[in-house]
């Protein structure tokens, strides 16, 4: 069909300048190079995804040569759940340029060291069927452009952080080391019986700059360069302490926040927990996931460790001794307390075989009295208790009363009250009206008398 639409498109031009040679002035011919358009369609389709998570289906480094302006377009197909978005990063600045979700606006692209970034992400808010998808990307240059699919970044790095409870709600604290090729963090929880569970994934770069991403049940940092140092990656998280156990000396080591870390991907079990009567609690555990195209090295990062130890070596350079001092107070009170516990009375154990003992006659009536005489205590206190309540409920009910007939009185002397200002008022307007009326009456006569 294109084929077909150029041929009679070069047909239609021809007979026009047959009939008007004039108008081939209009068209600029072989000068076009202001007015061309290239483009480039990419395909792919994504697998099945789970809820709340985040993935990178595709990423292109571009690489001007010349001043260029650039347009992506995406195309796909509406998917509950599903959250498609471009992004184009300038590479040198770590800056995301301006678009919109199904691609950036028109941009002008200047030729910088490391180019710029087009990535296209995903994230779900609930389970994803396959959906496929395209890319069309619009250039007036030739721009330089992958043959085949888009590439997406692998999986560098996979490490996992069970929950524990630490100052500050940080789960974990890991030290990335400087990477040739531009990363992305995706931090998320699992598993999914903590649905509402808010999360912070902060990075401090080596130059000071900080960068912050806050999520349910997860957090994405979706571009990162870290060129001139190591970067700190913080994850912190609040779980409802409803669905936690409460805090146990025979906690399995999961729970104590033990450290697991392995290449690729790494198993989101998590290991059960005892709650206070021997019930098998799932404690969240916490995913960092570090996406790159190259190897990315990633370790715990002991700062924080260094610090306490640096500060405590300070408080004993200001105070020498203070160390030995505290450890023999930490001695001396477990000693204390082990003295004491040695000096209690051992505890017979259950199982213990006690000799039966057979009671006479007299012992068996002394305890039927004394048995009687407890039933007959208790008999006794829950019948005062009866009267007592009793006693009250009839006062109170009759101070109801009592207040209700009050009530009632105050109302009738109101009523007698207005009743009787009633009465003094008609009266008294009567005998207004009769003055009135006998001076009128006078009035009339005396001057009836003059006339």
């Amino acid at each position: 069909l294109d084929a077909a639409l150029d041929d009679f498109a070069a047909l239609l031009f021809k007979r026009l300048f047959e009939l008007d040679p004039s108008t081939t002035s209009l068209f600029p011919h072989g000068s076009d190079e202001d007015i061309r358009c290239t483009y480039r369609n990419f395909t792919g389709k994504t697998e099945e995804r789970p809820v709340h998570d985040f993935a990178i289906l595709a990423q292109a480094c571009l690489q001007p040569r010349t001043p260029t302006i650039i347009a992506a377009r995406l195309t796909v197909p509406d998917t509950a759940g599903a959250v498609f978005s471009l992004h184009l990063i300038d590479n040198d600045t770590a800056t995301e340029l301006p678009g919109t979700p199904s691609g950036p606006v028109p941009t002008f692209l200047s030729p910088n060291k490391s180019g710029y970034t087009l990535q296209l992400t995903l994230r779900t808010t609930a389970v994803v069927p396959p959906v496929a998808w395209g890319i069309r990307i619009i250039s007036n240059t030739d721009l330089p452009l992958p043959d085949g699919p888009l590439p997406a970044p692998a999986i560098a790095q996979d490490l996992s952080e069970a929950w524990a409870r630490r100052r500050e709600n940080v789960v974990f604290r890991y030290c990335v080391q400087p990477a040739a090729q531009p990363l992305s963090l995706q931090m998320a929880v699992r598993p999914e019986e903590f649905p509402n569970t808010p999360c912070t994934l902060a990075v401090t770069l080596a130059s000071g700059t900080q960068l912050t991403a806050t999520g349910l049940c997860g957090a994405i940092i979706p571009f990162l360069r870290i060129v001139d140092g190591p970067a700190s990656v913080v994850g912190r998280m609040v779980v409802s302490e409803t669905r936690l156990p409460s805090p146990s000396r025979d906690a399995p080591a999961s729970a104590k926040g033990a450290r697991s870390m392995s290449r690729a991907t790494t198993s989101t079990s998590t290991a059960p927990a005892k709650g206070k009567k021997g019930t098998e609690v799932i404690l969240p555990q916490c995913r960092l996931r570090i996406l790159s195209r190259d190897a990315v090295s990633a370790a715990v990062d002991n700062a924080r460790d260094q610090e306490i130890a640096a500060t405590k070596l300070g408080w004993e350079a200001v105070n020498p001794g203070r160390r030995a001092r505290g450890e023999g107070l930490r001695t001396k009170f477990s000693s204390s307390t082990s003295v004491f516990l040695e000096e209690l009375p051992p505890r017979r154990a259950s199982l213990d075989p006690v000799p039966p003992r057979l009671l006479d006659e007299e012992s068996r009536r002394q305890r039927d009295l004394e048995r009687e005489r407890v039933v007959d205590g208790f008999e006794a206190a829950r019948q005062a208790i009866l009267k007592a309540r009793e006693a009250t409920k009839a006062i109170t009910v009759e101070t109801a009363r009592a207040s209700v007939r009050h009530s009632l009185d105050l109302q009738a002397m109101r009523a007698r009250s207005q009743a009787d200002l009633m009465t003094a008022r008609a009266a008294c307007n009567e005998r207004i009206t009769a003055a009135i009326a006998e001076k009128l009456a006078a009035a009339h006569a005396a001057g009836s008398g003059a006339s």
